[in-house]
């Protein structure tokens, strides 16, 4: 999403080496009234000059300008991550210089926005809560070019984000005596004589013999190959398959039962009250099965 960076009103904070400055002027200025020397009235317009000059190239360097954002595929409650702004210059000649950009303690500093270009930073989110979140202000100002303000103001991003519920597996031994056999240990894993299904990125513990050696060749990167699990049921998730004091910490549970179903590969499916989600797998089967259990109740 892309929005022109304009402000309702522009706000000056004036920085301590601006208040130093205001303070030189000053007594320069009363130096040249008591004393009627010429260089001293000089030198005041000198300094009222150069910081109506500062002011004029501030105001102009924060137009043109847009900010897009992108926030990330999936976002966990509890869990900061950092969200892509794009601040682009729509300018053919005047780059803009020393922006920064802040929201909820956290702050960006883009150095350069060269003329007819863009660049790009990450500023920390972080939201406790599952649903559809609004990212809210940012405030965006600039010190360039002197350090002695900064001027900017607040600008809305117009962007809600769906946080999904924390992820949390449940101990085996309550969730197996809660689904029953369907969901025994043998059929969760993946499987060994199945069809070829793909690789990923090897890990910790991952089987040696499962290293696929002709892609580590080719990539750099270890990966290893993955099957898929001969006569394996589909996994089917309610409320009552996992157990917990409360709906969130079931939703939780459920959330990192859906992300360990589709890192191995198994059909996942999902019943909640008023909605059910027939078993599947891939990407978009996980985002709706997440967005359904961020939204419920909602």
């Amino acid at each position: 999403m892309q929005r022109p960076i304009r402000f309702k009103r522009i706000r000056v904070r004036i920085t301590r080496s601006g208040w130093l400055y205001i303070g030189l002027t000053l007594i320069v200025g009363v130096a040249a009234v008591n004393s009627a020397n010429n260089l001293l009235y000089l030198i005041t317009a000198g300094l009222l000059a150069l910081m109506s000059l500062s002011g004029m190239i501030a105001y102009l360097a924060l137009r043109g300008l847009e900010l897009g954002v992108t926030p990330p595929r999936e976002w966990f409650a509890g869990q900061q991550l950092a969200l892509k702004l794009t601040v682009t210059n729509t300018r053919r000649r005047l780059p803009s210089f020393l922006l920064n950009i802040a929201a909820g303690g956290e702050e960006l500093l883009i150095p350069e926005v060269p003329a007819h270009d863009q660049a790009e930073g990450f500023l920390p989110f972080r939201f406790e809560r599952r649903g559809i979140h609004p990212l809210g202000d940012v405030v965006i100002t600039s010190s360039f070019p002197f350090a002695f303000f900064h001027r900017g103001g607040t600008l809305p991003l117009a962007c809600d984000v769906v946080v999904y519920p924390a992820p949390l597996v449940p101990d085996r031994t309550d969730f197996y005596s809660h689904m029953g056999a369907e969901a025994g240990v043998d059929s969760w894993r993946l499987g060994v004589g199945g069809d070829f299904r793909g690789t990923r990125a090897y890990t910790d513990g991952d089987s040696r013999t499962r290293i696929n050696w002709k892609a580590w060749a080719r990539l750099g990167s270890l990966v290893v190959n993955e099957f898929e699990e001969e006569s394996a049921p589909p996994l089917l998730l309610s409320l009552d398959s996992v157990p917990g004091p409360t709906i969130e910490h079931r939703l939780s549970q459920l959330t990192g039962l859906v992300l360990e179903a589709h890192r191995y590969g198994r059909r996942v499916g999902r019943s909640l009250p008023g909605q059910t989600i027939e078993p599947g797998s891939g990407i978009k089967h996980r985002q709706r099965q997440l967005r359904a259990l961020a939204l419920f109740g909602d």
